[in-house]
């Protein structure tokens, strides 16, 4: 990263647009849970995880506020985290974040695989509009059907893929 890249957290701003890194976790398991559990059962389980996730979201991890650089967004057992910017600052916030996710997820025994992936993202939150190469990239390297911890790479600069099981 260049010096341009490290700024006080107060001068980053919230474009719609923007080079950002891109988080994608997502719950192994759910269509089954859903199948063989009962409605309240399951919605217990996911407001655990919402809490889970917008707790690290509002974390300030000292030189990383994730308040400020990081947002979150959860459609069914999925959840995606997006950094602000390709700024270090952001880059940590987005860090610090995930790694706490995870380790709320590991935890509770929560089963999870997800993926990173960096590049031009729309994120219109008052439109619930959310498109760019980097959500597609990291659903697409969620390592599927593995059977036990792994990580994958893709084609792009940055994407990662990772499983944790029980």
């Amino acid at each position: 990263m260049t010096e341009k890249n490290i700024k006080p957290i107060s001068e980053e701003v919230w474009e719609i647009t923007n080079q950002r890194y891109v988080g994608f976790i997502d719950i192994i398991g759910f269509q089954d849970l859903v199948a063989r559990s009962t409605h309240n059962k399951i919605y217990g389980r996911m407001k655990k995880i919402n809490d889970f996730q917008k707790q690290n979201a509002r974390i300030n991890w000292g030189l990383a506020d994730s308040s400020k650089l990081v947002r979150t967004t959860t459609y069914s057992d999925s959840i995606m985290i997006y950094s602000c910017s390709e700024s270090v600052n952001s880059l940590n916030a987005f860090i610090c974040t995930i790694a706490g996710l995870i380790q709320d997820l590991l935890m509770d025994g929560i089963p999870f695989k997800g993926a990173v992936a960096f590049g031009t993202m729309t994120l219109d939150m008052e439109r619930s509009i959310f498109f760019g190469q980097p959500l597609i990239d990291a659903y697409l390297v969620l390592p599927f059907g593995c059977k036990r911890p792994n990580m994958q790479l893709s084609s792009t600069p940055l994407a990662l893929g990772f499983e944790v099981l029980f």
